[in-house]
């Protein structure tokens, strides 16, 4: 069966479709598959909660967790059953702390229940990246050949999508229904919990969607059919400035011309006047340390 969990990681780790797309994927050495994660963390059987990501990333951080699962395919599916070093991966302050996000919902959802016995995680991209600058803004080649092989195979009842890139995607694939809406992945409609990404959010903002997550997962369980709204937070939103800073430095050789057309592209008219001196002005208070550079890609915010 193509859902079969061993299967199914045995074709993600050999996995080189996108290798030649420019997305930013990178390999340890030349003899060895793109980095990456395994189609699914946590539970390998059904579990009522599953997690969607853009994608896992690579940084000083954690490289060597990926120097430990590339060689070597038994250590990647020991990551897949939620194991590195002989403890859970799933655990508040895991390298990179990607995951603390997922596991204070799966809590406060589940209280004292361990991740694995209740929710798993999987990305739109398995392949890691050290940023998000490179992924297309819409689509995924990877969700559109694994997710529905990860659906069968966690059978969830309720998604929660974390940042814009999997709430679009699973918007591409709506069937009824707004906040939550409900999704069709491989052979199950499911309620689609969408979250912004944490960056956007600040404290109060992020206590308040794990609050309302956890609400729509209760429901869901308990068979109910009408949900809380989501919180309005006022977002951090995406500046200029925030954009700027990102883009430059995602790109040390970016020009001024370049970070010019970039912004007027996110920042189009007539609501906005992107100029010619744009460019030049991020770039100089950038380099003059006046810039601060967010912790993710704004336009995933």
């Amino acid at each position: 069966m193509d859902d079969d969990p061993k299967l199914l990681r045995a074709d993600v780790f050999g996995c080189e479709a996108c290798a030649s797309l420019g997305f930013g994927f990178s390999r340890l050495r030349p003899d060895l598959p793109l980095s990456k994660f395994p189609p699914v963390i946590g539970s390998s059987s059904a579990v009522p909660l599953l997690f969607i990501g853009t994608n896992p990333r690579i940084s000083n951080t954690n490289q060597d967790l990926y120097e430990e699962i590339m060689p070597l395919p038994d250590s990647f599916d020991l990551l897949a059953q939620d194991v590195w070093r002989g403890r859970s991966y799933l655990r508040l302050g895991d390298p990179g702390r990607h995951y603390d996000l997922h596991v204070a919902i799966a809590e406060q959802a589940f209280p004292g229940r361990p991740f694995s016995s209740v929710a798993a995680v999987t990305e739109l991209f398995l392949c890691a990246t050290r940023d998000g600058n490179a992924l297309p803004r819409s689509g995924s080649l990877c969700a559109d050949r694994y997710l529905d092989r990860v659906a069968r195979q966690v059978q969830p009842r309720i998604v929660v999508a974390v940042g814009a890139r999997a709430r679009d995607y699973l918007a591409s694939r709506r069937i009824s229904g707004s906040a939550p809406f409900k999704s069709c992945i491989g052979d199950l409609v499911v309620p689609v919990a969408a979250i912004p990404h944490p960056a956007s959010w600040g404290k109060k903002g992020l206590n308040e969607y794990i609050q309302w997550a956890a609400d729509i997962i209760r429901t869901t369980l308990d068979g109910g059919t009408t949900f809380r709204q989501p919180p309005h937070i006022e977002s951090r939103g995406v500046g200029q400035r925030q954009l700027a800073a990102w883009l430059i430095h995602s790109d040390p050789s970016l020009t001024a011309e370049q970070l010019t057309a970039q912004l007027a592209a996110a920042f189009p008219p007539p609501a906005y006047n992107v100029g010619p001196r744009h460019g030049p002005h991020y770039l100089s208070l950038y380099r003059t340390g006046k810039l601060e550079v967010p912790d993710s890609d704004p336009r995933d915010w």
